[in-house]
């Protein structure tokens, strides 16, 4: 089967090839049009350190008709009662356009030649000296010459800056039926997905979430082409990257970017008079979840567990 992806690609603009550092050919930033502080809060932060870095004007998902969705989707029947994200009725838009940026970028850095590329995104944040990443670049290439993903930290920071661990992943996970995680690929049990293995200060991941700053290899860009001229967009592609076949992912132990807090774009709507109503929501729903809870333990899950069918 061959996708329609390609189609939805945009055009990449490389000013400069020159990254500034050793063994990367070129770093991109991922950046809607309608958050110019981002870019600038990023690029004055990557100046400091000398490097070289290209903004990429982000797919704003969130202008993608219904045409466009329906093309790109691959949606859950839903026929055991479970949808997953392509549910046409749940999943976010903004997840979308981030899929299909990072894939432009990646398409682009591939016909380039480029050997390894730095993609970041513009919520990103730098807790140490980026300059030492040559060095993990070379040793993670002695370790294992077939890398493919290499983050630049070991777990998604989220928008509050806390730390999603195993134990929530794990969780998270037994919440989707066998089979669910990727309708077509081949099944593989949590176990698999949360196995991790360290050696040295790289830990080699088999999931996580999270895609605000990563580097590919040209191997690694290769396998990302392949697959999704194959497969269509079904879940956000920081978890789709985990369902590629023999995709070889790595993670330092000691972060050098995160995520401290930000606004995510993917979850919400950029437009701006949108967000006094998200927040008073917000704290609507802060105030009256103490008095929502006794109520859905009481009343509203005895009849879910009651009524929910048995497998």
């Amino acid at each position: 089967m061959v996708t329609n992806v390609k189609k939805y690609l945009s055009p990449v603009q490389v000013e400069t090839k020159e990254s500034g550092l050793p063994l990367v050919d070129c770093i991109y930033l991922i950046n809607l049009e309608k958050c110019p502080q981002k870019w600038q809060r990023v690029k004055s932060i990557c100046d400091g350190f000398g490097l070289k870095i290209n903004r990429f004007n982000a797919i704003n998902g969130w202008k993608l008709n219904r045409r466009a969705i329906d093309d790109l989707c691959q949606y859950d029947d839903g026929k055991d009662g479970y949808k997953f994200f392509s549910d046409q009725r749940s999943f976010s838009k903004g997840h979308l356009g981030c899929f299909l940026s990072h894939l432009s970028i990646i398409h682009d850095a591939y016909q380039r030649g480029f050997q390894v590329i730095w993609t970041m995104e513009d919520d990103v944040d730098f807790f140490q000296d980026v300059k030492i990443l040559p060095n993990f670049i070379s040793d993670l290439t002695r370790l294992d010459p077939e890398w493919d993903i290499f983050y630049t930290d070991l777990e998604w920071g989220g928008n509050t800056g806390s730390k999603a661990s195993l134990d929530f992943v794990s969780s998270w996970l037994k919440t989707i039926p066998p089979g669910r995680l990727r309708p077509g690929q081949p099944r593989k049990d949590i176990a698999h997905f949360l196995q991790r293995t360290t050696f040295g200060p790289f830990v080699k991941i088999h999931y996580r979430w999270g895609t605000h700053s990563l580097l590919f290899s040209r191997k690694g860009m290769k396998k990302i082409i392949d697959y999704f001229n194959q497969y269509r967009y079904y879940v956000s592609i920081d978890i789709d990257f985990h369902f590629i076949p023999d995709m070889r992912e790595y993670a330092l132990q000691e972060d050098v970017t995160g995520i401290k807090k930000s606004e995510s774009n993917t979850s919400y709507s950029p437009s701006p008079w949108k967000r006094p109503f998200r927040k008073a929501g917000t704290i609507i729903l802060t105030l009256v979840k103490p008095f929502l809870r006794p109520i859905y333990r009481k009343w509203v899950k005895p009849l879910v567990k009651k009524y929910t069918p048995r497998r």
